[in-house]
């Protein structure tokens, strides 16, 4: 009966794992997405902004309650290091409209999704 139990606890790893990976990779996109959002239209809806808001910060919550003990006050210190970040980026690409340097928009909102992308799996080691 132990090794059934050891068996399911392999198996069940490896999914809770990439089910991790992928909401750690949606946190970042949809981090991205958000500092890259001063390069859209005043006219462009703004219910995709705050979806996209609302969406991340689920996706947050979720790592956020599902990381293992150890790791929990780890990864709320990193977490509003990356917020931190990505203010700062946001403000990066508000500076960069307004500059009238559109496509330069890009730039922060990749670094931002890479910082939140790193911190995420920083946040999940032992």
């Amino acid at each position: 009966m132990g090794t059934h139990d050891h068996a399911q606890d392999t198996t069940a790893a490896p999914a809770a794992s990439v089910e991790r990976t992928w909401m750690q990779v949606g946190v970042a996109l949809l981090v991205g997405a958000f500092v890259a959002s001063p390069a859209l239209p005043e006219t462009s809806g703004q219910a995709a902004l705050v979806l996209t808001l609302v969406a991340g910060t689920l996706l947050a919550v979720q790592l956020q309650r599902d990381a293992p003990a150890l790791s929990r006050g780890r990864s709320t210190v990193l977490s509003v290091a990356g917020g931190a970040g990505a203010l700062v980026l946001l403000s990066t690409s508000f500076g960069l409209v307004a500059a009238d340097a559109h496509p330069w928009v890009v730039v922060p909102a990749v670094v931002a999704a890479a910082l939140v992308l790193g911190l995420a799996r920083l946040a999940d080691r032992p």
